[in-house]
C-alpha cells in the first residue's frame, strides 16, 4: 500500500509538471475525493513548510467529483498558499469535505454537491475586501507575494464545472473559502490492499534514515 501511495504521488507530482509546462491537456476524470485530499497534503505541506500545518478532516470515502485534478489541486493550493500568508506561524489551515443537497448559493441547481472548504484562523477580512476578493489582480499582499489572480482562478474553475465558490470571514477570526463542485453520483470503488509479504528476519540492529516516512516504513518492514 506505502509503495503504490509513493508511486501514486511521484506520477502526480509529474502530471502536475507536465501541467505547468504546457505539455499536457486537461482531463476531467471521476475521483475519490477523500483520497484526492490525503495525496494532496502529502505532496504540498513541504511547500507551506513546517511553520503551518495542513489538517485534513475526515472525509466520507463515498464523496467523488468529476473534474480536472490538477486543476482541482491548483485550485486548493491557491487557497492553502492565501491561508498561510493570512495566518501566523505555527497556525493550522483546514481541509473539511461535506455533501451539500440543493444548496441555497448563487445559481447551483437542485442537487448534491461537494462542498470543499479551506479555512484559516487568520487576520481575517472585512465586508469591503469580501466583495472585491474574487476580482482579478485585486489582492491584499505586497505584489511580490501575490499576483490577485489567486482566488479570480479557483472563482473560475469552480464555475467552469457548474459550481460555486463563497467567502466567509471575520477580522481577526479567520477566513473560510468554499468550493461547490456537483457531486459524481458514480460510486468509484476504493482499492483493497492485499496482503505484503513478510521478509526474513534477523537479529541485527539497522538504521533506518530517510526524510521520507513511507521510505522508512518499507524499508523497515522488508529488512
Amino acid at each position: 500500500e506505502d509503495i503504490d501511495s509513493a508511486v501514486n504521488d511521484a506520477i502526480e507530482l509529474i502530471k502536475k509538471l507536465r501541467s505547468f509546462g504546457s505539455e499536457s491537456k486537461n482531463v476531467v476524470e471521476s475521483f475519490n475525493v477523500k483520497k484526492g485530499l490525503e495525496q494532496f497534503a502529502r505532496l504540498v505541506q513541504p511547500v507551506v513548510g513546517k511553520d503551518i500545518k495542513i489538517v485534513v478532516s475526515e472525509v466520507n470515502p463515498g464523496i467523488s467529483i468529476n473534474v480536472d485534478k490538477a486543476e482541482f489541486d491548483n485550485s486548493l493550493l491557491n487557497l492553502v498558499i492565501n491561508a498561510k500568508d493570512a495566518s501566523d506561524v505555527g497556525s493550522s489551515v483546514f481541509i473539511d469535505v461535506e455533501i451539500v443537497s440543493n444548496p441555497n448559493v448563487g445559481l447551483l441547481k437542485d442537487q448534491q454537491y461537494a462542498r470543499v472548504r479551506v479555512s484559516d484562523q487568520g487576520s481575517g477580512m472585512d465586508e469591503i475586501l469580501i466583495e472585491k476578493a474574487f476580482e482579478p489582480f485585486f489582492t491584499t499582499k505586497d505584489r511580490s507575494r501575490g499576483s490577485g489572480l489567486g482566488l479570480s482562478s479557483v472563482f473560475g474553475f469552480a464555475h467552469a464545472n457548474s459550481g460555486h465558490c463563497t467567502i466567509e470571514s471575520t477580522v481577526g477570526t479567520g477566513t473560510a473559502v468554499s468550493i461547490y463542485l456537483p457531486l459524481d453520483t458514480k460510486v468509484i470503488p476504493l482499492k483493497v490492499p492485499g496482503a505484503s509479504t513478510e521478509g526474513k528476519t534477523g537479529s541485527g540492529l539497522v538504521l533506518v534514515v530517510d526524510d521520507e516516512a513511507r521510505v522508512r516504513k518499507i524499508t523497515c518492514r522488508d529488512l
